[in-house]
């Protein structure tokens, strides 16, 4: 996996590959007001990252 991080309203999330020939890079903005939100924006991002990395839907 890859270095990420969070600040007010921007989400960065990165990953690599155990090869190392493919990488992904995902920039999010937003604001949430509430933790259902957060959360659900969160696994929205995760799953996404998980679909361009791994083919996986979820």
């Amino acid at each position: 996996m890859g270095h990420g991080g969070d600040a007010e309203g921007l989400t960065v999330r990165a990953a690599v590959s155990g090869d190392g020939r493919r990488t992904v890079v995902l920039n999010a903005s937003g604001k949430r007001s509430d933790e259902a939100s957060l959360m659900a924006a969160e696994k929205a991002v995760q799953g996404l990252l998980d679909r361009t990395m791994c083919g996986r839907r979820g």
